[in-house]
C-alpha cells in the first residue's frame, strides 16, 4: 500500500521492474482515501527473503523487498465432485461426474454383475452420497442405482448398479477453465436369440443437408442407434442378433461424401454391432420406425459441424445443467404424445330428460324471409311489442281519475226486534220478526283532482315512449338478423378454407413422408409438415364448431334451423360514409337515436311525477249525488214503512295533515328525476361513443377490405411461385406449406373484414336511428 505517491511517476520507475524475467506485470490498482495498491504479478512462485523501510532526507522514503524463486513444490488441490447428472441423447444415455481440475478416475466395469465401478481419488464418501441424494434418475431406464462405498482413507467408489443388457461405449476425462469432467457413455445390450434375420438389406439415401440409413422389415429385431465423435462414428445396434448374420446386410457406400466406410462388431453381450465411419462429426437428427412401421430409418445432420463440438462442453458453462442438444421440454414432448391420464368424461343422466319434438328447419331462406320470421317468433321483439300494449293502457287508466264513477248496492234483511222495557205502560212488549228491503246509488263527478291532470299527460308521454322502444327493438332486430346472417356466411367461409387448408398442408404432409421414405427428403421436413398439418386440423374442428355456435345464434332469433343461406352474388368495392366527416354523424345521433330520444320522454315524465305528487297539496271537489231507498214489512207496532231519499251535493276535501306521506313522495320523485337525467346523459355519451365507434370501424373496414384484397392476390401469386419452385427443386415442401397457410390466412381475413364492413354499416345507421328495413333489401340485393 502507497499513501501519498506520484502515480505517473511510479508507473514510470516501476517499468524497469517490469523487464525482469521473473515479473510477470506490475500495475496499480483504484486509490482510495489517498492509499494506491501496488500489484506485482510473478512468472513463478517466489519467497520474499528480507524487506526494510528506511527514511531519507527532504521527507522521503524508500521500501526494498527481496525476491527469490520458491523451489518448494506446489501441492495441487484435493480432488472435489460437485455434480452427478444423467443427459439423454439419441440412442444413448451420458453419465457425467463434474467437479473440480483433479477430479479423476478408474473405472471397471463388470457384464455380468451389471455394474460399474469408479475409483475416484480424493473424493469423500460422505460428500459423494451427498450428491448421489440430488441425482435424478428417473428419466433413464438403464441405470438402476448409485451407490458409495469408502476406498481407504483417500477416496470413495461410486458403484453405479446397471439394468440388464447395457454395454459402456464411451469413457473420457477433460480438464478445462479450472474444472474436471468424466463422461460415461451407455447404450442398450442384449444377447443373441435364435430366429430368423428379417431385416432387409441396409439402404442409404443422401442428399445435400441430411444422410439417412434404412432397412425394411425389422418386426423382430430391436435397432439402437447412436453417434460417436472420436473418432467419427455412427453405431447401429441389432439386438438380438449375431455378427454374422447382418454381414449381408451392409450397403455399398461407394459414392457417398458422408460415410467413408461400414463394417460389422460385436457388442459387449454378442449382439450384432454396425459402425459406419464419418467422414466428420455429425448431429442424429432422429431414429426410429416410419411408414406405419414397416421402415425404420436413421438421419444425420448432412451439413455437421467443426469437429469436437459434440464432445464435452466447456466447463464453465455447466455450472447448472450440462450442454445437450435435446430441448428442455423433450420429456414433455413425449408425455404429449401419448398422454398417461385420463379425465373421466361428463355422463348426462338423461332418464328422466323427455326427448322434445323437434321443428323442421327452414329451407334455403334469404335475408328478408328470415326477417319476417323473427318478427314473428323473436321474444326479445315480441316482448318489446307486449310492452306497447302495456304502456297504450296507461290513457285510459289516467282518464277514469277525470270520469264520474256510478255504484248501486241493495241489501236484503230479515230484522228481528224484542222490546223488554217500555216507557209507557201501554206499549206493548215482547218480540217480532219481519223483512226489510234497502237500495243506493251512487254517482260521484270529479270537478277538481290535479294529481290526475298530471298523471294523464305522463300517460300521453310513456305511449310515445313505448312506441319508440318498439321502433328501437325493430331496429335491434333487424341489426341481430343481419349479423347472425353474416357471421353464418363467414363461419361458411371459414370452414370452408379450413377444410381446403386441411387437404393441401395434408398432401404436402404424406409427400414429405414419402420423399423420406424414398431418401431425398429430411425427418425434420416431416415434423415441420405434420405440425402444420395437426394445425390445420385443429383450426377445421374449430371452425366446424363455431359454425354450430353461429348456426344456434340465427336459430334463436328466427326459432328454427336454417337448412341454407343465400351467398354473395360476387365481391364488391365499399364505400366511404357521407359526408366523410365523423362529428356530422355524431351530431345526427345525439339528435335522432331512438334509444336517446326514449330517455329524454323518460325525463319529461319524471319532471311530471313531481308534479303530481304536489297536486297532493290542493284541494279537490267533486259534485256527489246519490239516491236510497228503504222498504220494511212490517214492525213490533204492526204495518210496515216505505221510504226513499235523494241527495246532490258539492264535495270539497281538503288535505291537512297525512302523516308527512305526500312529502316523502314529493322527495322520491325528485330523486328519481335526478336519476333519470344522469341516466339520459349516461345514453347521450354512450350515443356519441357508439357513433364514433362505428363510423370510425366502417372507415377503417372499407380500407381494410381493399388492402386485404390485394393481399389475396399477392399470397396467391407467391403460392404459384412456391410451387413452381418446388417443381424446379429450389424450394421444399415445408415453403410450399408455409404459402399455403398465408394463402389461407390471407383470404379468411379478406372474406371476415367484407362481413365486419357490412355489420359496420348497419351499425353506423343504427347509432343515428336510420335504420329501416330498406337497408335490410339493399343488403339482401347482393345475395344471390
Amino acid at each position: 500500500m502507497l499513501k501519498d505517491v506520484d502515480i505517473r511517476a511510479l508507473m514510470a520507475d516501476l517499468g524497469k521492474l517490469s523487464a525482469h524475467p521473473l515479473v510477470k506485470s506490475v500495475d496499480t490498482l483504484v486509490s482510495r482515501q489517498g492509499i494506491t495498491p501496488l500489484r506485482i504479478e510473478f512468472t513463478r512462485p517466489v519467497k520474499v527473503l528480507d524487506q526494510s523501510l528506511a527514511s531519507l532526507p527532504n521527507k522521503r522514503s524508500r521500501l526494498e523487498i527481496v525476491f527469490a524463486p520458491d523451489s518448494r513444490p506446489v501441492l495441487p488441490p484435493k480432488p472435489a465432485l460437485e455434480e452427478i447428472s444423467l443427459v439423454n441423447r439419441e440412442g444413448r444415455a451420458d453419465l457425467r461426474l463434474i467437479g473440480s481440475a483433479t477430479l479423476e478416475a478408474e473405472m471397471s466395469f463388470d457384464a455380468d454383475d451389471r455394474q460399474i465401478v469408479l475409483e475416484l481419488a480424493g473424493v469423500d464418501r460422505q460428500e459423494l452420497n451427498k450428491i448421489i441424494r440430488r441425482t435424478d434418475l428417473r428419466k433413464n431406464a438403464l441405470i438402476k442405482s448409485l451407490s458409495a462405498v469408502a476406498d481407504g482413507s483417500t477416496g470413495s467408489r461410486l458403484i453405479i448398479a446397471l439394468a440388464s443388457g447395457t454395454d459402456v461405449v464411451a469413457g473420457q476425462g477433460v480438464a478445462s477453465n479450472g474444472k474436471g469432467e468424466i463422461l460415461i457413455s451407455l447404450v442398450p445390450d442384449a444377447a443373441p436369440q435364435k430366429g430368423p434375420l428379417t431385416l432387409s438389406p441396409l439402404q442409404f439415401a443422401e442428399s445435400d443437408s441430411a444422410v439417412s440409413i434404412f432397412t425394411d422389415n425389422p418386426d423382430s429385431q430391436v435397432l439402437s442407434a447412436f453417434t460417436l465423435d472420436n473418432p467419427p462414428r455412427l453405431i447401429v445396434d441389432v439386438l438380438g442378433v449375431t455378427p454374422g448374420e447382418v454381414e449381408g446386410k451392409l450397403p455399398r457406400l461407394s459414392g457417398s461424401r458422408m460415410l467413408r466406410a461400414v463394417r460389422v462388431e460385436e457388442t459387449r453381450l454378442g449382439s450384432a454391432r454396425i459402425v459406419f465411419d464419418l467422414q466428420k462429426p455429425q448431429a442424429l437428427l432422429a431414429s426410429g420406425l416410419q411408414t406405419q412401421g414397416t421402415r425404420w430409418i436413421v438421419s444425420l445432420n448432412g451439413k455437421g459441424f467443426a469437429p469436437g463440438s459434440q464432445q464435452l462442453a466447456p466447463l464453465g458453462a455447466l455450472s447448472t445443467e450440462p450442454v445437450s442438444l435435446e430441448l428442455r421440454q423433450r420429456q414433455d414432448a413425449q408425455d404429449l404424445a401419448k398422454p398417461k391420464m385420463l379425465i373421466k368424461p361428463v355422463i348426462l343422466d338423461n332418464r328422466a330428460v323427455k326427448p322434445r319434438e323437434a321443428k323442421p328447419a327452414i329451407g334455403q331462406s334469404d335475408l328478408q324471409s328470415l326477417f319476417g320470421q323473427a318478427l314473428e317468433l323473436d321474444p326479445k321483439y315480441l316482448a318489446a311489442k307486449a310492452d306497447f300494449r302495456i304502456s297504450a293502457e296507461a290513457t285510459p287508466q289516467a282518464r277514469a281519475a277525470l270520469l264520474p264513477t256510478a255504484s248501486f248496492e241493495v241489501s236484503r234483511s230479515t230484522v228481528h226486534q224484542v222490546i223488554t222495557v217500555a216507557p209507557n205502560p201501554a206499549f206493548p212488549k215482547g218480540s217480532t220478526t219481519y223483512p226489510s228491503t234497502s237500495w243506493s246509488v251512487n254517482i260521484t263527478q270529479p270537478v277538481l283532482k290535479v294529481p290526475a291532470l298530471y298523471k294523464l299527460d305522463q300517460a300521453t308521454i310513456s305511449i310515445e315512449q313505448a312506441r319508440l322502444n318498439v321502433v328501437a327493438a325493430e331496429q335491434d332486430l333487424l341489426l341481430r338478423v343481419s349479423a347472425a346472417y353474416l357471421a353464418l356466411l363467414a363461419s361458411l367461409d371459414t370452414m370452408e378454407l379450413a377444410s381446403a387448408e386441411r387437404e393441401a398442408t395434408q398432401k404436402q404432409f404424406e409427400l414429405a413422408k414419402s420423399r423420406l421414405d424414398s431418401g431425398l427428403g429430411t425427418i425434420s421436413q416431416v415434423h415441420d409438415t405434420e405440425a402444420r398439418f395437426s394445425l390445420s386440423r385443429a383450426r377445421e374442428l374449430d371452425s366446424r364448431s363455431r359454425l354450430q355456435d353461429a348456426r344456434s345464434a340465427l336459430k334463436e332469433i328466427v326459432g328454427r334451423d336454417v337448412a341454407a343461406l343465400q351467398p354473395f352474388k360476387g365481391h364488391f368495392d365499399a364505400s366511404l360514409p357521407q359526408p366523410a366527416n365523423v362529428e356530422s354523424w355524431v351530431d345526427a345521433s345525439l339528435e335522432q337515436n331512438i334509444a336517446l330520444q326514449s330517455r329524454k320522454l323518460a325525463e319529461q315524465i319524471a319532471e311530471l311525477e313531481i308534479k303530481r305528487q304536489k297536486g297532493g297539496y290542493y284541494p279537490s271537489i267533486a259534485l256527489v249525488g246519490s239516491a236510497s231507498g228503504q222498504d220494511t214489512k212490517g214492525s213490533f207496532y204492526g204495518g210496515g214503512q216505505k221510504q226513499q231519499n235523494s241527495e246532490l251535493a258539492l264535495k270539497l276535501s281538503m288535505p291537512v295533515f297525512e302523516g308527512g306521506l305526500t312529502n316523502s313522495l314529493v322527495r322520491e320523485s325528485a330523486a328519481r328525476l335526478e336519476k333519470t337525467m344522469l341516466e339520459r346523459e349516461q345514453e347521450e355519451r354512450k350515443t356519441e361513443r357508439a357513433a364514433r365507434a362505428a363510423y370510425q370501424s366502417m372507415e377503417t373496414s372499407a380500407s381494410m377490405l381493399d388492402a386485404l384484397r390485394k393481399a389475396v392476390v399477392a399470397q396467391d401469386s407467391a403460392l404459384q411461385t412456391r410451387l413452381e419452385g418446388y417443381k424446379a427443386g429450389v424450394a421444399t415442401v415445408v415453403v410450399v406449406a408455409d404459402a399455403y397457410r398465408l394463402y389461407f390466412s390471407a383470404r379468411r381475413d379478406y372474406l371476415q373484414a367484407r362481413y365486419d364492413y357490412l355489420v359496420n354499416r348497419l351499425k353506423l345507421k343504427q347509432a343515428v336511428g336510420s335504420l329501416s328495413r330498406s337497408d335490410l333489401s339493399d343488403l339482401n340485393d347482393l345475395m344471390n
